[in-house]
């Protein structure tokens, strides 16, 4: 199995972890004024509940108007299920050395290479006509050190270049400003407000004080509802802030895509999140970065990203796939994997004698949905898991056919190599 993977990624983790303690420290004082009076609840919008994400990275599209381009895709991709497209940045860089980092020149412009700024309006509403949704990516905790803001404004920066990335391309902006917030938050609206878009993912979200983004939340609620995805994985980040943040499972799961953990090992920890989140509701974004070479460790990595709990994102550097397809229509079928106002339950189901095995149990009023995954060879002895069937129905079916004949699930033998996802 080839696995393209960052040998440093642990320590850059940690580098960044360590930042954002930092920064959180410097906002805790100078940013609570912020917050005062606020009466305003943030509502996730309706269609967030069977959202299906894609990401569009532009140096994937082809055409010399990449906007235009897209647009042209959009049939193609709401037959593919999907219901949300997450736009990479659109705005002008200096460089791209670092396909992580967006080193934006102004927040003014859209290059000519992607398109005009009327080929993106007319973009957002040929997507509104077909009922699909548009977010984009908001890079807005540093800029290009070529930006106008960091001769005109530099008080506007961070003196010290505390930053857990190594690029020399960027600057960090210094969120203890409040006319850098200002400025900030009247850039998002005026993208919100120009293209008349669905959200922001807003990336590197920790690094800027949670104050700051609840009273941006108000501000752009206020001109309409909004999706808005953070970064980020602290639980108050979802309270008056964020729809959706990052899982620490997504981790995990990159681990046992590699081999290094057993699948078993998710079951208790996707229970924990819930528990750790200390009331909080929480919604997150279900994906994965690791790329690996056998086709079933992508299915894998695709049943998990679409039957957890939380909202599938699929990465621009995924191909699209017929399983893609029809999980996508699965989730647009059943009340069992929709999250939002009414979120579906997940119930792990045990098996303790065999740590290749996951079975879990998805639950939303009378609607069900178990997925078994059995990742040992596919001659190795199968396994045989008992369902509570007191507690859930016997007669299930297969969700990814839509075979209307019955499965039994009261004594389920699991094959290796393996997966299921029925319903009832």
């Amino acid at each position: 199995m080839e696995i393209i993977m960052n040998k440093n990624t642990i320590t850059s983790i940690l580098t960044l972890l360590l930042f954002c303690l930092t920064i959180n420290a410097q906002h805790k004082v100078t940013t609570t004024n912020l917050n005062e009076g606020n009466d305003h609840y943030k509502i996730a919008p309706d269609w967030m509940a069977k959202a299906v994400i894609y990401e569009i990275d532009w140096q994937n599209i082809e055409g010399n108007n990449k906007i235009q381009s897209l647009e042209k895709q959009l049939s193609e991709l709401k037959e593919m299920g999907i219901t949300v497209l997450c736009l990479q940045s659109i705005f002008p860089i200096s460089s791209r050395s670092d396909s992580k980092l967006f080193p934006i020149v102004t927040y003014d412009l859209i290059p000519p290479n992607l398109g005009s700024t009327d080929d993106m309006k007319n973009l957002v509403k040929k997507a509104h006509e077909l009922e699909l949704y548009i977010l984009l990516d908001w890079v807005g905790l540093y800029t290009s050190k070529q930006h106008r803001w960091l001769t005109e404004h530099p008080d506007w920066y961070m003196q010290k270049q505390l930053t857990p990335w190594s690029s020399e391309a960027v600057k960090m902006l210094n969120y203890e400003d409040p006319n850098l917030q200002n400025n900030m938050l009247k850039a998002m609206l005026d993208c919100l407000r120009d293209y008349d878009l669905d959200g922001f993912r807003c990336l590197n979200a920790e690094l800027a004080p949670i104050e700051y983004w609840e009273r941006a939340r108000r501000e752009l609620d206020a001109l309409k509802p909004i999706l808005l995805i953070a970064d980020a994985n602290k639980p108050d980040y979802h309270k008056e802030a964020f729809d959706i943040t990052y899982p620490n499972s997504h981790y995990l799961i990159e681990e046992i895509l590699v081999g290094d953990q057993y699948i078993a090992e998710l079951g208790p920890h996707i229970r924990n999140e819930k528990e750790a989140s200390f009331g909080v509701e929480r919604t997150y974004l279900r994906f994965t970065e690791t790329q690996v070479e056998d086709e079933w460790s992508r299915k894998v990595a695709i049943i998990l990203n679409f039957t957890l709990p939380g909202v599938p994102f699929i990465t621009a550097q995924e191909k699209l796939t017929d399983l893609h397809k029809r999980l996508a229509n699965l989730k647009r079928y059943t009340a069992a994997l929709d999250v939002g106002d009414n979120p579906a339950e997940f119930d792990w189901i045990e098996k303790p004698t065999n740590k290749e095995v996951l079975v879990f149990m998805r639950k939303n009023g009378d609607k069900h949905l178990l997925t078994t995954i059995h990742t040992g060879a596919a001659k190795s002895k199968a396994q045989t898991v008992k369902i509570d069937t007191s507690k859930y129905p016997r007669m299930f079916r297969n969700g990814l056919t839509m075979d209307k004949r019955g499965v039994n699930v009261e004594k389920l033998n699991l094959q290796g190599n393996n997966y299921r996802v029925l319903i009832d």
